[in-house]
């Protein structure tokens, strides 16, 4: 029993870091298809969240562009700071975007689907 409980706090534990340092992704989505990653994406029906941590290794100024094609839908994507508030949204409306951002410091993007159908791009630099 004891053994159970420590393999379970130790895979946790692992799963945590991979998501905190960036190297995985929290989705609470439900889609009739969904193929891509965080800088591109093809999907069918999609509703809910995709959210990824996001670090910089040096204080900059980056120019974030979304290539957004829907044919039903909508799909914003957030940039949230440590303290998890917007610092920069994109949609269809806005799809590039400048924020300046600070060396080592955490941030989150969120992609929001509502009931979206098409596909996507973004890319930063």
């Amino acid at each position: 029993m004891l053994y159970s409980i420590l393999l379970f706090t130790g895979i946790m534990s692992l799963v945590y870091f991979l998501y905190i340092n960036g190297f995985g992704a929290v989705s609470n989505k439900s889609a009739l298809m969904y193929i891509g990653s965080i800088s591109g994406a093809r999907f069918a029906s999609c509703t809910g969240t995709i959210k990824r941590v996001l670090r910089f290794k040096e204080s900059r100024v980056v120019c974030f562009a979304l290539d957004l094609n829907l044919s039903k839908g909508k799909l914003v994507v957030e940039l949230l700071d440590k303290n998890k508030c917007p610092v920069l949204t994109l949609s269809d409306s806005n799809p590039v975007d400048r924020i300046e951002v600070i060396a080592k410091q955490r941030y989150y993007l969120v992609f929001k689907y509502q009931s979206a159908t098409g596909d996507y791009s973004l890319r930063w630099e």
